[in-house]
């Protein structure tokens, strides 16, 4: 796993990424949408989560061509917390192999932008 950098802009602000994965059904993506969100006693990882499907995805396993319906799960949070959302989906995750896939945001509106990391800030200060 590469290593995300602070994420702190030259202006102080925090910079967003956007991370993907997906699941087999709608119930464990709401799970890990409730997870990265906080539930009642946890502060949370991320600001928004998205969740698209079904969807069919194909794809090459252990040798076979295989395909399966899944659910996308979209997360948007700060480039400081990218590290923590992979370990977390990475622990949480029911696949095997989970595609977990972050991309930096290269734009963004200064209200969204600030909306995100103060949602996400929410957890450093909070603890």
């Amino acid at each position: 796993m590469n290593e995300l950098d602070s994420g702190e802009l030259a202006d102080g602000s925090q910079a967003l990424i956007v991370i993907w994965t997906t699941t087999s059904t709608l119930l464990q993506a709401e799970s890990i949408a409730k997870g990265l969100l906080g539930e009642a006693d946890t502060s949370p990882l991320a600001a928004c989560v998205q969740i698209d499907g079904p969807m069919t995805s194909w794809y090459r396993w252990k040798g076979q061509l295989e395909h399966e319906t899944e659910h996308r799960v979209v997360i948007k949070t700060t480039r400081s917390f990218g590290t923590i959302v992979i370990d977390w989906l990475t622990a949480n995750h029911p696949y095997e192999e989970p595609q977990i896939v972050a991309m930096p945001v290269i734009a963004v509106s200064d209200g969204y932008g600030r909306w995100v990391a103060d949602a996400v800030k929410a957890s450093v200060t909070d603890d």
